[in-house]
């Protein structure tokens, strides 16, 4: 049955192969993608009960969401399919699975493609863009990914808009990597020597990234790149979650991570012009809830572990040698799946994107000229909330040149809108709740965390009926595996706009943690937000430089050091209590949800 679906599989990738995409019809284009969804019908990919079973369906798997790509976008795919070839003609499973762990253990192919993936402009993804007819629907299935309803509406609205709203979608963009490469250079760096940028954007946003190229160009090259979540089937990807289960080991990590490093090593004159990533993402999907009990491999602790340890190991690499004296920028924008409001939700979007920074500037630093002069601050929920937790904050060894908090304006971060510091972790403590979050698009329901010197201690949810099924889940997708995680973060929203906009649609579940992150006080558990860059100086609009980027973990540079994550916990306006600064006097910054310093009052708008 394998060698079958092998064969099948091998005859398909070939015929794309060797087809030319741009001169088939959208019906035809569709043909392709209506095959692949049989072949992810195939049972084979849902077989669990047997080893045998398990690795069929590992490698049934892997051949469709792998391979796939490689022959629509025509990148390596001579290999591919000569390792199609061997598989096809495999005589028993012993000979299946030396070829497949063969092919895992080279892992060239997976690391160059990182590589060429940060260092070269002129590829597939650029011609896609440049030289499509970016009207029509055809252009979207030239990628190899799943092109859904929602793509096509994206490239509908884009066609219905004005060149200048694409303009000024693509302005804001670039302006705010901009800024933040102005702030980076501030901090000390020679961004004279930056180059190029990699800019990641969504299926359907083409125009905006054609246009933010030509605004870039003359500054910095543009290398594009897709950033797209549309899977096939998402249960089933959910399913085979733990297949590392068959080949991940520790000799398998020590040759990744050493071929790794020489190749960073050999390409550190091209990272060192690179300064630093652009994402553009979307929010409003419809959100995956998976259904638990059908796993292809069931979790294994020990493992589980390795491949979180593998991750933050990973993490440290790439951020010590591609992402080393960078900056970036991140800003979001609704896609259709979020309901009938969707263009006046994206218009709304582009306005609070587009939000005056000096005025919140200002505002901001009154919040920041408060907790400087503070030793902890005091969070509490109201309307069920069961928040109570006090966050320890660093001390000023000169107040005068010297804040504990970032001023966030709309540069690497967008939308405007906070105030954030790395916590002290001896002295933080108490209890954080929010009845209902998507974190990294899971859906937590009544989250709470217990945090005792600033580590997680106990955590617990009610999204399933078990206390056991719902400690696997905080412990998979918050605490990605890792035994405990510390407060990296503490952030004091200001962006009552936003919040006031998901009010207005009743969309606020659904907003992108860029624009939720911002609609109150909010809590980071993982690396903190200067993670391996803690070095590179950072400073106010006031010329005050931020002190406070370490914690008790980070500031031992050690391999543990790191995490690999930084998951932000918001606690909305309507369940936030009270903010109150400590020092050698109580001032509260907010009450029952309401900002009530002296110079804040102007964020308390109508709809909060």
């Amino acid at each position: 049955m394998i060698t079958n679906f092998i064969k099948q599989v091998k005859s398909f990738y070939e015929t794309v192969y060797h087809t030319s995409l741009k001169d088939l019809s959208l019906e035809e284009l569709q043909a392709f993608q209506a095959q692949m969804e049989c072949f992810y019908a195939n049972p084979l990919l849902n077989l669990n009960k047997s080893d045998n079973d398990k690795f069929y369906s590992l490698l049934a798997n892997d051949i469709l969401y792998y391979y796939y790509f490689f022959c629509v976008k025509d990148d390596i795919c001579d290999d591919i399919l000569a390792l199609l070839t061997r598989l096809s003609e495999a005589k028993d499973i012993n000979t299946l699975k030396e070829i497949t762990l063969k092919r895992y253990n080279d892992v060239s192919i997976t690391i160059n493609r990182i590589i060429k993936n940060t260092t070269v402009t002129q590829n597939s993804t650029r011609n896609i863009v440049f030289n499509s007819d970016l009207n029509s629907y055809n252009y979207l299935y030239y990628y190899g990914e799943k092109v859904t309803k929602n793509h096509m509406q994206i490239v509908d609205y884009f066609n219905r808009v004005s060149e200048d709203k694409i303009t000024s979608i693509a302005k804001c963009t670039a302006d705010s990597f901009l800024r933040g490469l102005e702030k980076l250079g501030k901090g000390g760096v020679d961004i004279s020597k930056k180059t190029y940028v990699c800019l990641f954007y969504p299926m359907g946003f083409e125009k905006v990234a054609k246009k933010l190229c030509e605004l870039l160009e003359g500054k910095l090259d543009v290398i594009l790149r897709l950033y797209d979540n549309s899977e096939f089937d998402k249960q089933l990807n959910y399913n085979h979650r733990y297949d590392y289960n068959f080949y991940l080991s520790d000799e398998y990590i020590n040759n990744y991570l050493s071929y790794f490093e020489t190749a960073l090593k050999e390409n550190a004159d091209t990272f060192f012009k690179y300064a630093g990533p652009i994402y553009i993402e979307t929010f409003g999907e419809e959100r995956f809830v998976p259904e638990n009990g059908f796993e292809i491999y069931e979790k294994d602790k020990e493992l589980s572990e390795l491949n979180s340890s593998f991750g933050t190991k990973y993490s440290v690499l790439y951020m010590n040698h591609i992402r080393k004296d960078t900056s970036f920028t991140i800003i979001s924008y609704p896609c259709p799946e979020i309901g009938k409001d969707f263009e006046s939700i994206f218009d709304d979007t582009i306005k609070i994107n587009t939000l005056d920074n000096k005025k919140y500037e200002n505002i901001q630093q009154k919040i920041i000229d408060v907790l400087d002069k503070s030793d902890t601050v005091h969070v509490t929920g109201r309307n069920g909330n069961k928040t109570d937790l006090v966050v320890s904050l660093a001390k000023l060894s000169d107040a005068n040149t010297q804040t504990k908090f970032e001023n966030c304006t709309a540069d690497v971060n967008v939308p405007v809108g906070e105030v954030f510091t790395s916590p002290v972790l001896k002295g933080t403590n108490g209890t954080l709740h929010v009845s209902e979050i998507y974190l990294n698009g899971w859906k937590f329901i009544d989250l709470c965390l217990v945090i005792e010197n600033g580590f997680i201690k106990e955590y617990s949810c009610k999204n399933y009926p078990t206390q056991k099924e719902n400690a696997e889940y905080i412990n998979e997708h918050l605490l990605y595996d890792h035994k405990t995680l510390p407060m990296g973060e503490f952030a004091i929203g200001t962006n009552t706009t936003a919040y006031v906009m998901g009010n207005k649609y009743q969309i606020n579940d659904k907003l992108d943690i860029l624009i939720a992150e911002k609609t109150g006080p909010h809590f980071a558990f993982g690396d903190t937000c200067y993670s391996m860059d803690e070095e590179t100086k950072v400073f106010n609009p006031d010329g005050k430089e931020v002190v406070a980027k370490d914690n008790e973990v980070s500031i031992k540079r050690a391999e543990d050091s790191y995490f690999g994550c930084h998951t932000d916990v918001t606690i909305p306006y309507y369940e936030l209590g009270d903010i109150v600064a400590i020092g050698d006097s109580e001032v509260a910054i907010i009450r029952d949800g309401k900002f009530v310093l002296e110079g804040t009052a102007q964020l308390n708008i109508e709809g909060m």
